[in-house]
Order: C-alpha cells, then structure tokens, then sequence
C-alpha cells in the first residue's frame, strides 16, 4: 500500500506520534500506508521495538529522512536516563560536607 501524499508532508514528530500510535495498538494510523511504509523496511524488527532497537530518521524529505527507520545504539529510555543522571549531578544538595 501507497503512503498517502498527506502523510508524505508530515514532521518528524508527527510521524513519530502516529509510529508511537501504531506501536500501541491503534488502527487508525494503518490505512494512511504509514504502518506497510516501515514494516518492509530492513531495519524494521517490530512495533515493540520502536523506540528500543530502532527509530525514524533525523528530518527529510519523502522518501528519506524521518520516513526511514533507523537502528539505535541503546534504546531512547537509556538516552533519557543518561540525559538525567547528567543534569542530576550538577545539582547542589543540602547535605553537610561531614556526613
């Protein structure tokens, strides 16, 4: 199935939404082609994947970009949490020097 030309003109972070959509079990999305589009792409490995062994591509143009999906190094979980435990270090805490 074609993906419609709407589709085509979405954002990344559109496409990622209704990918996140998908993944979550809802239909709606799977009659734009959006769903077919990734799953017969090689770096596909199913929706409970999305987000932890593979991702849309940076932003692009149709056929490219965000409209292909990508391998991760470590899922976006372990990037957020190493995003967090950065910020968090830097925080000054009420603990005396002694203790």
């Amino acid at each position: 199935m074609p993906v419609k030309k709407d589709v085509r003109e979405l954002g990344r972070r559109k496409v990622r939404y209704r990918l996140y959509r998908i993944q979550a079990g809802d239909l709606v999305d799977s009659k734009d082609g959006l769903k077919a589009h990734f799953e017969s792409q090689d770096e596909f490995d199913g929706w409970h994947n999305f987000g932890v062994t593979w991702d849309t591509g940076d932003e692009g143009e149709w056929p490219e970009g965000h409209f292909l999906a990508v391998p991760l190094a470590e899922s976006l979980e372990a990037q957020w949490q190493k995003t967090v435990l950065g910020l968090v270090k830097d925080f000054p805490t009420d603990e005396s020097e002694e203790s």
